[in-house]
């Protein structure tokens, strides 16, 4: 009787967030890129004292864009099949400009039953990039995050010819299987992505009225292996240009 009861709240559980829409809050945390910073500071050919004024405007950089991440927003919005990852827009100032480069943030994240899409601008075009689907490792590696008890799982990333690990921590309390930057496909909301040197982290979840993820149609159609593959083309174009 005690399993069925149970069995029953559970199902009227998800029953419930089925019908509903919400959308997720996500700060990003920096961590100092002490590499990027010395590699910069070696490529740099001029004097000493110059080298090194060089070398404190992007640390300085790096701090500044670390006190304003705090107050910049990254948007998830989901229903029970599709979500939407976005920074939302914001007058483009010196600082949030400075915000975005550091980020690395391009675009707008899509996920469907089927497909995931990374809508963004380019060479001077629009492109509908159609992501691999995910390929995670569950661990029982878990930690509290808030009042949610989180499992790790890990991932990989092709970044130029390497693979790098990618690690998201979510929780099967709430049963969605969305998070930032595309990732999704795990038994639970993911409230913490760690990329590279980047964090993005769940602030708030708020229920919002129903609504509809439209599936975006401006922009060419292609493969992340063939978007990768031109992006190579278009780099190696214009070094040769400019050497």
């Amino acid at each position: 009787m005690k399993i069925f009861l149970f069995l029953s709240l559970l199902l009227f559980q998800l029953g419930t967030y089925s019908q509903q829409s919400y959308r997720a809050l996500y700060n990003i945390e920096f961590m100092i890129d002490t590499s990027y910073i010395n590699k910069e500071h070696k490529k740099n050919k001029s004097s000493s004292l110059l080298k090194e004024r060089v070398r404190n405007k992007i640390k300085n950089q790096f701090y500044f864009v670390l006190k304003l991440s705090r107050h910049i927003d990254f948007y998830l919005e989901f229903n029970q099949t599709d979500s939407r990852f976005y920074l939302p827009q914001q007058i483009e100032t010196k600082e949030f400009k400075i915000f975005k480069r550091f980020s690395r943030f391009k675009g707008q994240y899509y996920s469907f039953k089927n497909s995931t899409l990374h809508e963004m601008n380019a060479f001077g075009q629009n492109f509908l990039i159609n992501l691999p689907a995910t390929k995670w490792k569950l661990t029982q590696t878990s930690k509290i995050i808030g009042k949610y008890k989180c499992y790790k799982a890990i991932t990989q990333k092709l970044i130029g010819t390497k693979f790098y690990d990618v690690y998201a921590w979510f929780t099967p309390d709430l049963p969605f299987n969305f998070g930032p930057m595309g990732y999704q496909g795990l038994p639970g909301l993911i409230l913490k992505l760690e990329t590279g040197n980047l964090s993005y982290n769940l602030k708030e979840l708020i229920k919002i009225k129903s609504m509809e993820i439209k599936k975006p149609s401006k922009g060419q159609n292609i493969t992340l292996d063939d978007f990768n593959l031109m992006a190579k083309k278009v780099y190696k174009k214009r070094k040769k240009e400019f050497n």
